[in-house]
């Protein structure tokens, strides 16, 4: 590897990168070794960095998502669903069951449901991107931008569930 290595040019210090310009090609193999493995030290400390913040902001959005898993798979599953929608919308689930049978309606109260609360999860992960995407300017303010991520990721999804589930906020009227 040469010292003009795009890995040497982007990850030395710039101190490092001044004895490079100074030295040229006069650098011996013995002065340059260190050199290239500081610069490689540096980017596997770069990458790794990167690696644990993108794991870290994905573990609170994992736990969610297997929460929002568990409770779609009850709507599939169970009658939760159809109970809710006719809660809601009780006419219109009357002239539907007055016309079809009772498995159509729990069909359509389903698929009522699970779009309801796929929607709703669409809506929840768009506001963590944002979120996520300006959570860096937390370090400016003293804060860690990884607990302020998580706390406000726990505090969006706290409600995820509590207006009537499984029909999100969105679909409150939608049903």
């Amino acid at each position: 590897m040469s010292t003009t290595d795009e890995l040497v040019q982007a990850n030395a210090p710039d101190h490092v990168l001044e004895k490079i310009r100074r030295g040229g090609p006069q650098l011996d193999q013995a002065t340059l070794r260190p050199i290239v493995d500081q610069a490689q030290r540096i980017a596997e400390g770069i990458r790794r960095d990167r690696h644990r913040d993108t794991w870290d902001f994905n573990r609170a959005i994992a736990r969610q998502r297997d929460t929002v898993l568990a409770e779609r798979d009850e709507v599939m599953n169970g009658d939760h669903a159809t109970v809710e929608v006719t809660r809601r919308i009780p006419q219109e689930i009357d002239r539907l069951a007055s016309a079809s049978s009772p498995s159509t309606v729990a069909s359509l109260a389903r698929d009522v449901a699970l779009w309801c609360l796929d929607e709703q999860w669409c809506d929840h992960l768009a506001l963590l991107t944002e979120i996520r995407d300006g959570i860096h300017l937390q370090a400016l303010a003293g804060v860690n931008p990884r607990d302020e991520f998580h706390r406000i990721a726990l505090r969006e999804f706290h409600g995820f569930f509590s207006l009537d589930p499984p029909m999100s906020r969105g679909c409150a009227g939608a049903a």
